[in-house]
């Protein structure tokens, strides 16, 4: 038969109940075994071992503690109306079927086949933590110590904290996760959170993540790093340090702030609100961001978009199919490469890329608008490349200029230009070299200071000065329809009713003194693919007063086609 005390009951070591155990009262125990169904309405305290058997193993009213082992044949119930109701297991407890705790939790080690429930909080787990076949459901909050491991799934209601925890199904935080150590979970949907998720450790998860909830407080903090083998979704904010994602990453909800290792995978990443991304951050896939983005220096392989504008403190390097496509202004303080095209058009007129640095685009290169009168500018302090076509409304570089060709509807100033295409612009301006292997089209020849030299400077001495450096050649008279164009295209055009010069050998630099004297400077002669403004017979006279006699008053270029 079974036993039933009324008060209080008192076990020594090593005693054994056969059938069943009923205690009103409170329970305490050195050791104990019993065959039978046991329930306890007053609380249990174990001071060793317990090992109960029986088709409902365990219901306990008040408070269990477990100080030794504890083996329990089926489930395991601590319920009460009392709200103190809590089951303590301090060195490990084996339940068969499942756990059922009203009140608080604290656990060094369960494993339990059924599933765990935990209706009010909280639960502290210890180093070994639950495990089994059994889900854990925990309704109020979960505290997890270093070390902690749920073999199956976890649902938490209320927040959790964790200085370490591994999960092998799927996990939902209702309210939030701070976890001060290293988390790894696995499963279907591995992480669902509600609120707040933040890891200060390393945080690996097998499928997605998902932070979402209609808090706008919800955010997402990565300190050391993590790995999402599906996809990372954020409804508010997030913070990363790093973080390895296989599938697509959304932030619907700005701002996302990356720090060193950023975001890596083969998913892309969509930021809805802000970027900012700080120093060495790295991007494998793509980026787009609906609002603005600061970096410090960031590197991205995919295609880039950026609706609201990008300033970067740093390097960028960006490489990707359609590279970079920007709505608002880019500035770059540090140098820029990027594998394919760059577009920056947005209905905003201020568009525009600002670079300190060195610029190189793989690509084409348009920095026009999109239902804007006028063009966007483009400054760059470094040189700037570009392989592909290069539109703009002006063009300043400190540096070198490098296009395939090139359209500027305003200035182009640069330290050297060299176009393999043909270059259009308002007005050119170079302290170094200029060299355009195909035409040019500018509206830099002024009509202003120049002067007629036919009668000064007649064709059979512009012949003999050609003759004379490139023998067999004679010069070519310019008109003032085709000043402007290239010594090549001059040639190409001669009009010549026979033994035409259709081949430009170069143009050769003459001057005029104040007193009439005509010099011969081969220093500043020219190639065939430079713009021709004042090619002979046009001259550009000296725009200020000189009383020197031996100062060149008018110079000029013989075109010279053979």
């Amino acid at each position: 038969g079974n036993v039933g005390v009324a008060g209080a009951l008192f076990v020594l070591a090593g005693s054994s109940i056969s059938q069943g155990l009923s205690v009103s009262g409170g329970a305490t125990l050195d050791s104990l075994t019993v065959a039978g169904a046991t329930v306890l309405n007053g609380g249990l305290t174990s001071n060793g071992n317990v090992t109960i058997s029986g088709t409902r193993t365990l219901a306990v009213g008040g408070t269990a503690l477990f100080l030794g082992a504890a083996s329990f044949g089926s489930s395991v119930i601590v319920a009460s109306s009392l709200s103190a109701n809590s089951l303590n297991i301090v060195v490990g407890a084996t339940v068969g079927a499942g756990l059922a705790v009203t009140g608080g939790a604290s656990l060094d080690s369960v494993t339990v086949s059924g599933a765990s429930t935990f209706t009010n909080g909280p639960v502290n787990v210890g180093a070994a933590s639950v495990t089994g076949n059994g889900n854990v459901g925990v309704a109020g909050a979960l505290f997890v110590l270093a070390g902690s491991s749920i073999s199956q799934g976890l649902s938490v209601s209320g927040g959790a904290t964790l200085d370490s925890l591994t999960v092998a199904g799927a996990t939902v935080l209702n309210g939030g996760l701070t976890s001060n150590g290293n988390v790894t979970i696995s499963g279907t949907r591995t992480l669902a959170v509600g609120g707040t998720a933040l890891f200060l450790g390393a945080a690996s998860f097998g499928s997605s993540v998902i932070v979402a909830s209609s808090l706008s407080a919800n955010s997402l903090n990565i300190v050391v790093g993590a790995t999402v083998g599906a996809g990372l979704a954020v409804t508010g904010g997030a913070s990363l340090d790093s973080v390895t994602v296989s599938g697509a990453s959304t932030f619907t909800n700005g701002p996302v702030n990356v720090g060193a290792a950023s975001v890596t995978g083969n998913g892309n990443v969509g930021v809805a609100g802000a970027l900012v991304v700080l120093a060495g951050s790295t991007i494998s896939q793509g980026l787009s961001v609906s609002g603005g983005a600061t970096s410090d220096s960031l590197t991205v392989s995919g295609a880039t978009t950026l609706n609201g504008g990008l300033t970067s403190n740093g390097n960028v390097v960006i490489s990707g199919t359609r590279t970079l496509s920007v709505g608002g202004t880019a500035t770059f303080t540090g140098s820029a490469s990027f594998g394919s095209s760059v577009t920056m058009s947005s209905s905003l007129s201020p568009n525009s890329l600002n670079v300190v640095g060195t610029s190189t685009f793989g690509g084409a290169a348009n920095f026009g608008g999109t239902g804007v009168t006028g063009n966007g500018n483009v400054g760059i302090a470094g040189a700037l490349t570009v392989n592909g076509v290069l539109t703009s409304g002006s063009v300043t570089t400190a540096g070198s200029l490098g296009a395939g060709s090139a359209t500027i509807s305003g200035a182009l100033t640069a330290g050297s230009i060299n176009t393999a295409g043909a270059l259009t612009a308002g007005s050119l301006g170079s302290g170094g070299d200029v060299v355009y292997n195909r035409n040019v089209v500018s509206g830099g020849c002024s009509a202003v200071n120049q002067i007629n030299l036919r009668s000064l400077y007649p064709k059979a001495s512009a012949n003999s000065q050609c003759n004379a450096i490139w023998s067999g050649s004679s010069a070519t008279l310019v008109s003032s329809s085709y000043r402007g164009r290239t010594g090549t295209e001059i040639c190409a055009a001669d009009s010549a009713s026979s033994s035409k010069k259709l081949t430009c050998r170069g143009a050769a630099y003459l001057y005029v003194t104040e007193v009439n004297t005509v010099g011969y400077y081969a220093t500043n002669n020219v190639g065939c693919g430079v713009q021709m403004c004042n090619a002979w017979p046009w001259a550009s006279e000296s725009g200020a007063p000189n009383s020197l006699d031996s100062e060149w008053s008018v110079s000029w270029y013989v075109v010279c086609c053979i």
